[in-house]
């Protein structure tokens, strides 16, 4: 099963120093040759042509592209052993992992203490014996028949990553501390990073050690005179440390790693024997390995997390495994945001998740779950529609396409004219506040009068609350007050200064940027996913909602329109305005790009005319699901009106057939 490609991970090098794995049974499986990727199974989920209850009828990918056809056929070999890895081939190694991993998180919630780092030391090797990706197209395979227990690890090694670049900045940061040696006589001093010359080993500690049992041991050994010390343990060396000596660069393998040193160092009396290094050179020019950084690291990790994460989004929230859907999902996004200041955030509990059912709790003695899968494994699958099941699919790429849609918006919002070349808008925005929102021969105003005439009609005699409009998914570009006269409906016809709330599902990002550039935004969008505007506003809070060239952007775009429809007032309108078929181009595949918009010119379920003809429908699809907007929405009594459209393109340099499709939604008043 590979993945299709998308933004280019980091690419792979030399990985932070790792001590050897010690669990036997991890050994075993790194010298094994024998991972191969599971056949046959469950057929848990089954292919069907219905909605299943959430609006979308399912099609075959197979028939708008042939090549879909593997994803499939994997669809239908989905079974609950990708999570319950009990009798996987290699069942005692996640076993042993899954144990130890409870076990560190049983006492340690926090996911922060040395023993992330000890168990990363001993996933690392399975990791990178069982996935592979292809730089040359970006494709992605694993070979494993415990998809969930992949995830586990290369979650663990994500947190291990992260934990030892803030460990190391931390030490950049902390000022030069002494530690008085036993004797009292010398004192111990430390580098911000371990020194690249040593010298000699004289005595190792092959596992997390607290500091203090490190120097201790270095002091009872009398050619000992610095050791470097880190989350793995410590190594002992004979050599005279000074303070200004050179440190391996920040960002290197090894800055995890501090050099303590005795002060004064008794070893200056006697001449240092030369260290013989020819046989330890590392590989220059064309055949030398690049070497990661523990931030490339840990986005590497993240990368591998959501690629795994395709093989058991179904039964992940139901499985033993302590890592949930949402949980991944939205660490995903922290690091693509922000993978400076990353850290692991973990989920609370075990909610209900939206793959299948709340996972198994320990057992009565604390032991960890069982890893067996469950009698009823295939009917709690099967009970996952084909829809649900594409739309989780749906929402694990979409947040993949995150990282490239950051990237987007770091060049459009730069200030820098070499790398954007299209400065005006930014500067225009910053400087004024000013930002054109609607296309030409839109009026939000008259929006926001048919509103509210509306809602003046149902509710006679009763106040209107303040006029609001909501453009969702409105990018960074947040535009201010919109100053509208509303003539025969407020009482008073002077002009009013009416609010334009702003949300994004972005909008951290985009603030972040905003920062990073050192740019004052004169307005702000509020962070929020149109799938949860509910979260984020009351019912009814807008006479308007306008969303202009995004919801073909989002992973639910009907769920999106229903919530558009929960946040705006009974009479008010939402009105959409996208691109047609804007997603064919990138194959449906190009960032966040999953969805295309059009038209139905005459479904058998439309409405006719005054004059006849029959009233167009909007249509939702891509190659795997397809809806009938009008007729959803109609049908379940959310919308009163649907009105769909075909305009010309706004864009100057547009092809000539290129069209928009306008979207006008009025939902229902209380009286209708």
């Amino acid at each position: 099963e590979q993945s299709p490609p998308h933004a280019k991970p980091v690419p792979l090098g030399r990985p932070s120093a790792m001590p050897r794995p010690t669990t036997a049974a991890f050994a075993v499986v790194v010298a094994s040759t024998l991972w191969v990727p599971r056949v046959g199974g469950e057929a848990a989920i089954r292919s069907v042509s219905s909605s299943g209850g959430l609006g979308y009828t399912v099609t075959d990918p197979a028939s708008y592209d042939p090549a879909l056809r593997a994803e499939t056929t994997f669809d239908r070999q989905r079974s609950a052993r990708d999570c319950f890895c009990g009798q996987s081939r290699h069942s005692q190694v996640y076993w042993n992992f899954h144990v130890q991993l409870h076990e560190g998180l049983s006492s340690d919630p926090s996911f922060s203490g040395p023993w992330v780092h000890e168990l990363c030391a001993v996933a690392y090797p399975v990791i990178f014996r069982v996935v592979s990706v292809d730089p040359t197209d970006d494709s992605f395979a694993m070979h494993s028949d415990c998809s969930a227990g992949i995830l586990a690890m290369v979650s663990v090694c994500a947190q291990s990553s992260a934990l030892q670049h803030l460990q190391a900045l931390a030490v950049e940061d902390a000022p030069s501390q002494r530690i008085p040696s036993r004797d009292r006589s010398r004192v111990w001093r430390h580098t911000p990073r371990v020194v690249t010359e040593e010298g000699v080993s004289v005595g190792d500690i092959f596992q997390p050690a607290p500091l203090a049992e490190c120097l201790a041991k270095c002091e009872e050994i009398p050619q000992c005179q610095s050791l470097a010390f880190g989350p793995y343990g410590c190594h002992l060396k004979d050599r005279c440390v000074h303070e200004g000596d050179t440190m391996v660069p920040a960002g290197e393998q090894g800055d995890d790693y501090q050099t303590y040193y005795l002060e004064p160092c008794v070893g200056e009396l006697r001449a240092p024997e030369p260290i013989r290094r020819q046989e330890l050179e590392e590989p220059t020019g064309d055949q030398a390995l690049p070497r990661n950084t523990h931030v490339e690291e840990m986005l590497n990790m993240m990368s591998f997390a959501l690629r795994v994460l395709e093989f058991c989004y179904h039964c992940i929230d139901a499985s033993p495994w302590p890592f949930l859907l949402s949980e991944v999902l939205e660490n995903y996004a922290l690091a693509v945001e922000a993978p400076q200041d990353f850290r692991w955030k973990r989920a609370a509990g075990r909610p209900l998740g939206p793959s299948t059912r709340p996972g198994p709790a320990p057992g009565a003695g604390g032991e960890p779950p069982s890893m067996e899968p469950p009698e009823d494994g295939a009917p709690t699958l099967g009970a996952l529609p084909p829809n649900r099941l594409t739309l989780l699919r749906l929402q694990v790429r979409w947040t993949r396409g995150l990282e490239m849609e950051a990237e987007f918006w770091r060049i459009k919002l730069s200030p820098d004219p070499a790398v954007n070349d299209r400065m005006e808008r930014l500067e225009t925005w910053i400087s004024t506040g000013e930002v054109t929102w609607f296309l030409e021969g839109d009026e939000p105003c008259s929006w926001v009068a048919t509103s509210r005439g509306a809602q003046s009609l149902s509710r006679p005699g009763r106040s209107l609350p303040t006029p609001r409009i909501l453009n969702v998914g409105s990018g960074p570009f947040a535009p201010g007050p919109l100053t509208c006269k509303l003539p025969g409906v407020d009482a008073a016809a002077e002009p009013r200064r009416i609010p334009v709330v702003a949300a994004d599902g972005l909008a951290r990002y985009y603030l972040r940027i905003l920062d990073e550039h050192g740019l004052a935004p004169p307005h702000s969008p509020i962070q929020c996913p149109v799938e949860e505007l509910h979260s984020c506003f009351p019912p009814g809070h807008f006479d308007v909602v306008h969303m202009r060239n995004a919801l073909d952007h989002v992973f639910d775009p009907l769920l999106g329109i229903q919530r558009m429809l929960h946040v705006v007032r009974p009479g008010g309108w939402v009105h959409l305005r996208h691109a047609r078929n804007e997603g064919i181009a990138g194959s449906f595949r190009n960032g966040l790009h999953q969805w295309a918009f059009d038209t139905i010119e005459c479904p058998e379920s439309s409405a006719r005319s005054e004059g006849g003809g029959c009233v167009p429908s909007f249509l939702l699809w891509n190659p795997e699901l397809r809806l009938d907007v009008t007729a959803e929405l109609l049908a379940s009594g959310l919308a009163q009106e649907v009105h769909t459209e075909l305009h010309d393109h706004p864009s100057d340099d547009a092809p000539e057939d290129e069209r928009y499709v306008y979207v006008d939604i009025r939902k229902s008043t209380d009286a209708e």
